[in-house]
């Protein structure tokens, strides 16, 4: 008797939709925060390439820019998110293991009651401080990059145009303006580099 009742056997139609919710909500929340994180951390690998060419060849620079959002686009796998909640609240895997469970065709009462385990941590999970959005260092690297190309193209415009009125001017006289806008923008890229020591989730 007690063999039979331990071998019963419970099929998904009888759990709850709403443990199922518990479940999907958090970690789809996740998924977002890890999609947006990726095109971040993408995009601003293609701007710091696309920083070095910009000026000289704009398309390339764009077709970069363009490549590396698309590349940031990919959906994370499901089981990343749960095994972000787990480490993060040290849950010894309940989470993973209970996705894992909600996927099979039939459940015994005693996954069932693993399920109904993991659901219980769900409430106290909160997407923003599992994954914090940050903005990527690369993506001050680009500035600075950018900051360089333009200082040193409109010196070397400066120096070698064929139609300036007088060829023999200084470089001093001619790039006060140039250091002052470099100067200004390198101050600039080193205060968004500041803030973002800070480690300021977003």
């Amino acid at each position: 008797m007690f063999a039979a009742d331990a071998c019963v056997y419970v099929t998904p139609k009888t759990m709850s939709h709403s443990i199922e919710n518990r479940f999907r909500r958090p970690l789809n929340a996740i998924r977002w925060r890890q999609r947006t994180q990726s095109l971040l951390n993408s995009a601003a690998w293609g701007l710091f390439l696309a920083a070095f060419v910009v000026l000289a060849f704009p398309v390339l620079a764009g077709l970069i820019i363009f490549v590396s959002i698309i590349a940031g686009l990919r959906r994370p796998h499901p089981s990343t998110a749960a095994r972000l909640v787990d480490v993060h609240y040290q849950l010894k895997d309940r989470i993973l293991t209970s996705m894992a469970l909600l996927r099979q065709p039939i459940r015994t009462p005693m996954q069932q009651l693993q399920i109904a385990d993991a659901a219980e941590h769900l409430p106290a999970v909160k997407p923003q401080s599992v994954l914090p959005l940050r903005l990527p260092m690369m993506l001050y690297a680009a500035l600075a990059v950018f900051a360089i190309n333009l200082f040193l193209t409109a010196i070397v415009r400066t120096q070698f145009n064929p139609l300036a009125e007088n060829a023999e001017v200084s470089f001093q006289t001619l790039s006060s303006e140039n250091i002052l806008l470099f100067d200004e923008m390198l101050a600039q890229t080193e205060e968004l580099a500041q803030w973002h020591t800070g480690e300021r989730p977003l």
